[in-house]
């Protein structure tokens, strides 16, 4: 699974285990591995299903520390309005292990977050966060797992810098970002997340990343599959979805669309219309860019799957008006010029509504 809705925040003070690239940083973040070993303990449906021996770990050093106000909170919460890229998301808003407020959200994410309901829950939150922290001595066990999460970080680091993602993705869109980060959360689901965050002048991105579904005791990543739907998709969204909510009062006429596949969507949280449209511009960017990386063969396979598993059965169409735009780029400079295109397509799609 993975997720559709991207916030900008801002970031401060936290610890990583990481190893710098002049493009890319892979790291794993502490302050990730601190939601992640709540939301284990908690009971938090959402993370990865192998019998990794990092759990085995996770459950002898906080065995007494089950009941912790900060896990039964964040039990009661999670499925309520919690779940899924929230939590990140909102603790990215607060510096660490302060939990000091440090950005202001925007009109999205307290609505995503449903703040004006749950602002009294969310501060105690943070409040049994901070307490959690302190009286477990996360950093102690961070620390202690250090060689650990470097053993995940080093290979993907070398095939990232191998592949010159960045800047063929840079190309592609015509613009480009401050800084690009790849998270690895052991703890996750085989899926991940992609915010973004204003920093200075331009924008942070960060691909939340788990490992393989296939792992067993140590957590498997695999760089050609990070690059294909993790890295390529996710900081994608960054360059994607300003440009789709830029058009969302246009397209919100062509809603139609969505009800054939509503169902489909919503099993992997893609369940209303902007979420659709973005990740179907997504998606048909992430197959022009994969074909340029990983070759023709990689990105037909990828086409395929979600053409036919995942629902998104507007993709091949899209597709084909994004390649007028790879194309020729000497009219469409950059992302934003084939918008008028975009548009089009989705208004003749929907004009097929009433015969469908």
């Amino acid at each position: 699974m993975r997720a559709v809705i991207i916030f900008l925040f801002a970031v401060a003070g936290a610890f990583t285990a990481a190893t710098r690239s002049p493009k890319v940083n892979v790291l794993v973040d502490e302050r990730m591995e601190f939601l992640t070993v709540i939301q284990y303990l908690s009971g938090y449906p959402v993370l990865t299903q192998a019998d990794l021996t990092y759990k085995k770990e996770i459950d002898e050093y906080f065995r007494d520390y089950r009941d912790h106000p900060a896990v039964t909170l964040y039990r009661g919460v999670y499925e309520r309005f919690l779940g899924f890229d929230a939590a990140p998301t909102y603790l990215y808003h607060f510096s660490f292990p302060g939990f000091r407020q440090v950005s202001g959200f925007s009109e999205d994410e307290l609505n995503h977050f449903r703040y004006q309901q749950h602002e009294d829950t969310l501060s105690l939150l943070l409040q049994q966060f901070k307490d959690f922290y302190r009286r477990t001595e996360f950093r102690r066990f961070y620390n202690d797992h250090r060689t650990f999460y470097d053993s995940l970080v080093a290979p993907i680091q070398l095939k990232i810098d191998e592949s010159n993602i960045i800047s063929i993705m840079e190309a592609h869109y015509g613009r480009s970002n401050k800084e690009y980060n790849v998270v690895l959360i052991p703890l996750l689901h085989d899926g991940g997340y992609g915010p973004m965050m204003e920093k200075g002048n331009g924008l942070a991105l960060y691909a939340l990343i788990g490992p393989r579904s296939d792992s067993k005791a140590y957590p498997l990543y695999e760089a050609r599959t990070i690059l294909s739907e993790y890295v390529i998709h996710e900081f994608s969204h960054s360059f994607c979805n300003p440009l789709v909510s830029s058009h969302l009062e246009t397209l919100a006429a062509d809603s139609c669309l969505l009800a054939p596949i509503r169902k489909r969507l919503e099993e992997q949280g893609y369940g209303t219309w902007p979420a659709c449209l973005y990740e179907h511009f997504v998606r048909a960017n992430e197959i022009l860019i994969t074909e340029k990386i990983l070759g023709r063969e990689k990105a037909a396979v990828l086409m395929d799957e979600m053409y036919r598993n995942g629902g998104w059965i507007y993709l091949r169409g899209l597709v084909e008006v994004m390649r007028q735009y790879q194309a020729d780029r000497k009219t469409y400079k950059r992302i934003d010029d084939i918008m008028p295109l975009v548009v089009a397509y989705f208004h003749a799609e929907a004009g097929k509504c009433d015969v469908r």
